[in-house]
């Protein structure tokens, strides 16, 4: 490879020494991952929120002097302290059991607030936010029987019976990016390619489930057989089948075509530049080596379920920001007639915040709600609980075009990423940094 830099560079020399120690120094993050993850189990009767009404305030402050003392208590159990830098947050908040459960967005903003002073100095320290819920009203619980039939993969609400229970992780922003990277960095060695047996858990995030060649044509038989309908041809001319009958296959073939639709458009998850702070180390030096590559990798393409939206704004506007994102999301679903299927379907949003400046300040989970309430609204019909995950996190501008950039991705498919996560962090734990060697 012919280099295009300097080979004196300081940024060129740092970068050749980290590339010649990375599998040592993801080994030694996968121990620091292991030493440092912090986690909680909060539980109560009801989810803590931020209150709408007098009484409403009483009883979250008494609650959440009780969830701040579980949280103080098995902290002291664990000999852990604050951490002094920035974080990443995984949330999963599990409510099968409450009746009317609050949204995500409310119930994250109060465990978030309650953890300040005790699990890190401040919200500000939070880099990487993912939140999951287990809810009543997850659209899985709305399935019809032909859902099931045609549907592939979802994540299942679970909780305990008779409580909520708030699962919360945190480690350093470090570990979670040096995990993430992981994923990709040893994608064959964990997980092998589609032909092998799966062995570890995750490996189906690599496996896609829209086959290009037998659902292609798949879809063009089902719409050929609409046109028929339409036309009154073959089995659905006047007379040749009961009413009833041709009520039923209408019905079969209508969610099979949205069955297919979902899975052709939610089969994607995230990427290796989809995650906090600069472009992953093997990026970085690649694009070093040859700047033309760096479009192939960083250039963005947009398009049905992966959109562009406007930053955050960084100075006093005529409109505020949710409204300028509930008016770009309101031209995208008009420009794309395949968004419907996102109706009734649990889905997962990757939230990528593209800026080199800190954008206004903004918390990750009020930037968060700002995108959540007016997706569901725009996107779901306005049916509470379909976003039934969300990962939020800021990156830097040479991860791809600057704004916010929102993927749509299945619900399934970002817990099929988390699993993977896990495997690869215990697949090199168990082998060592030398494991080309074993």
């Amino acid at each position: 490879m012919t280099r295009k830099r300097e080979a004196g560079s300081a940024d060129a020399t740092t970068l050749d020494r980290a590339v010649a120690t990375r599998k040592r120094s993801s080994y030694l993050d996968a121990v620091d991952t292991q030493r440092r993850l912090l986690r909680l189990k909060l539980t109560s009767g009801d989810l803590l929120r931020k209150p709408s009404n007098a009484h409403q305030a009483r009883r979250m402050r008494r609650l959440a002097e009780d969830l701040g003392d579980q949280a103080k208590s098995q902290l002291r159990a664990q000999g852990r302290r604050a951490f002094r830098g920035d974080v990443a947050v995984e949330i999963d908040l599990h409510a099968l059991a409450v009746d009317q459960p609050a949204a995500s967005p409310p119930a994250v903003k109060a465990y978030l607030d309650l953890l300040q002073g005790v699990v890190y100095a401040d919200d500000r320290a939070i880099a990487y936010l993912r939140v999951t819920r287990h809810a009543s009203d997850n659209p899985l619980f709305r399935a019809v029987t032909e859902d099931w039939i045609h549907g592939t993969g979802p994540r299942f609400p679970h909780g305990p019976e008779g409580h909520a229970e708030v699962r919360i992780a945190i480690q350093p922003l470090r570990t979670y990016v040096a995990d993430f990277d992981r994923v990709f960095e040893l994608r064959d060695e964990v997980f092998g390619d589609d032909s092998d047996e799966p062995i570890f858990g995750g490996a189906d995030f690599f496996a896609t489930s829209f086959d290009h060649g037998a659902d292609d044509e798949r879809l063009d038989q089902l719409r050929e057989d609409e046109r028929d309908d339409g036309n009154g041809r073959g089995m659905w001319a006047p007379g040749v089948m009961k009413p009833e009958t041709l009520a039923s296959l209408r019905r079969m073939r209508h969610a099979e075509l949205r069955a297919l639709y979902r899975r052709l458009l939610l089969d994607g998850g995230p990427g290796p530049l989809d995650r906090p702070g600069a472009a992953p180390l093997m990026h970085r030096w690649l694009w070093q080596e040859d700047p033309n590559s760096k479009r192939l990798d960083a250039d963005d393409l947009f398009g049905p379920g992966r959109f562009l939206l406007p930053q955050p704004h960084v100075a006093p506007a005529a409109t505020t920001w949710k409204d300028d994102l509930s008016q770009e999301m309101s031209a995208l679903h008009g420009r794309w007639r395949i968004l419907d299927v996102l109706v009734g379907a649990p889905l997962a949003l990757d939230i990528a915040v593209r800026s080199n400046a800190h954008p206004n300040a903004r918390d990750l989970d009020n930037l968060a709600r700002d995108v959540v309430v007016p997706f569901e609204e725009i996107f779901s019909a306005n049916e509470r609980g379909t976003v039934a995950s969300y990962r939020v996190y800021r990156a830097q501008q040479d991860t791809g075009a600057p704004g916010v950039r929102l993927l749509v991705v299945g619900d399934g498919r970002l817990a099929a990423f988390e699993d993977a996560v896990e495997s690869a962090r215990f697949w090199l734990l168990a082998r060592g940094p030398r494991h080309d060697d074993v």
